[in-house]
């Protein structure tokens, strides 16, 4: 058996960036509402943002957990396709990890 991937890293790296707009999805969703509305209570732009969703996923704290869960797999993915020699291929795999990270920190922000 082999020990090596039979996936190839540019693959990897399109998963990653796939993976990592989700929650980056989430966050313009969430500045859009702050943006658009102005100043307005929390629970009213908890309400807002839960309204771009269907019924069956209006909870607001699992969002913010599938969101952190994308955000740690696009950084697993990235790590793993950074060791590629391609400078562009690395370049984009260190944004999504310093992308990842900042979308954590905010999202457990948002939890608290």
């Amino acid at each position: 058996m082999s020990t090596h991937s039979h996936v190839p890293k540019k693959a990897t790296a399109s998963i990653a960036v796939i993976i990592f707009l989700i929650p980056l999805f989430l966050f313009i969703l969430w500045l859009s509402i702050t943006i658009r509305l102005g100043e307005i209570s929390e629970r009213d732009q908890i309400d807002t943002f839960l309204s771009y969703f269907p019924a069956i996923i209006r909870h607001y704290s699992g969002i913010i957990i599938f969101s952190i869960i994308c955000c740690v797999a696009a950084m697993y993915l990235a790590a793993k396709s950074f060791r590629k020699k391609l400078l562009p291929l690395r370049i984009a795999m260190f944004l999504v990890v310093i992308g990842s990270i900042f979308l954590i920190f905010f999202n457990i922000s948002r939890l608290v």
